[in-house]
């Protein structure tokens, strides 16, 4: 036998170990069956007023908490209205802030891109329209001989000069980020995952989480959600298996008042300083990146379920889960059919 047709074979047989065991760590790496390979690290910080769990599988072991800490830590000397001495308090209560820094340009810049997008849907100057309204399952009550006119007057994130160097507004006006700040953050602890070589990760937050990669045992992330489970408007809890995404969570079904046989969540209209009218009570929006899911649920929030199912119609880029009350009738769900194969619950037709 000749050595070129042994070291032939040699090198056949080689192959079909190789991809033999590739197959098998594919198929166990992928299937949930049990490979421990590196165990789940889970570390919690604080920031902006909210609690965020960073889960990651590291090989080197390492302890994430003091990165992710000083990262959130930066960001809140700039954006965190929950702070009396952030950037973005003293510019609420100075009205004009000179040479602000590159951060809090950033965050106004993502507000601005966000206000503009959405047509002033989502608004980040609200608050004073927020204050002279209370909401109950009576209905919306607006404070005594207020005129709405003059509070709308304080809003408009349009109405702000920005620059690199000049940040100035109307008196009376206040910035806040929260309907993106979760979003935003999630995304930055992410890069900063990616950076140290960390590529499996689930991070979360109050209404917002992101997964990159699986966890510990080869399965994708999942992330728990409600739904409605069958035709008598009650709702039971599900899991949706997260690839590469992000997700935001607003509404509660269970929180609305009843006009004219429509039920109506407790929710403002920014644009014009009164509650909305549609009947849409929860909007879980999926996406490639958590301050979209941020943004998007603030948006069909005061946009309702037409908005989302243009949106469904027009971009491949987001999926959404909508819980909404039709005048007269029962509620309903949709589900982006992208979706259906990702959850843990039967979508009816």
């Amino acid at each position: 036998m000749s050595p070129r047709f042994l070291l032939s074979n040699c090198l056949f047989a080689l192959v079909f170990l190789l991809s033999s065991c590739e197959g098998w760590l594919k198929k166990n790496w992928t299937s949930g069956e049990q490979l421990t390979l590196i165990t789940a690290k889970e570390v919690k910080v604080n920031g902006f007023g909210t609690e965020f769990t960073i889960i990651y599988l590291d090989s080197a072991g390492r302890d994430m908490k003091p990165a992710v800490d000083s990262l959130i830590q930066e960001m809140a000397k700039a954006a965190d209205v929950n702070s009396p001495s952030s950037e973005v308090s003293t510019f609420n209560y100075k009205d004009t802030l000179f040479l602000p820094s590159k951060e809090l340009v950033l965050w106004m810049k993502k507000a601005q891109k966000w206000q503009v997008e959405t047509g002033g849907a989502v608004e980040f100057t609200e608050k004073p329209l927020n204050e002279i309204w209370s909401f109950s399952n009576s209905g919306p009550k607006l404070r005594d001989s207020t005129d709405v006119s003059f509070f709308l007057k304080l809003t408009g994130f349009q109405r702000i000069t920005l620059s690199d160097s000049l940040l100035r507004k109307p008196s009376g006006m206040s910035v806040n980020f929260s309907k993106i700040s979760e979003g935003l953050i999630l995304d930055r602890i992410a890069v900063l995952l990616e950076k140290k070589g960390i590529s499996n990760y689930h991070l979360k937050s109050l209404k917002t989480a992101l997964a990159k990669g699986v966890n510990e045992k080869g399965e994708l992330w999942k992330s728990s959600l409600t739904y409605l489970s069958d035709n008598l408007d009650n709702t039971s809890a599900g899991m949706i298996a997260l690839e590469n995404k992000a997700i935001s969570i607003w509404g509660n079904e269970q929180e609305f008042y009843q006009r004219d046989s429509l039920k109506i969540g407790y929710t403002l209209d920014p644009r014009t300083g009164f509650p909305v009218n549609h009947g849409l009570l929860k909007a879980t929006v999926i996406s490639n990146e958590a301050e979209t899911s941020d943004a998007l649920t603030d948006y069909l929030r005061v946009s309702g379920r037409g908005a989302a199912l243009r949106l469904d119609s027009l971009r491949s880029d987001v999926q959404f889960i909508l819980i909404y009350h039709e005048r007269g009738g029962k509620l309903k769900q949709y589900v982006s059919p992208s979706l259906k194969p990702y959850l843990s619950f039967k979508v009816n037709p």
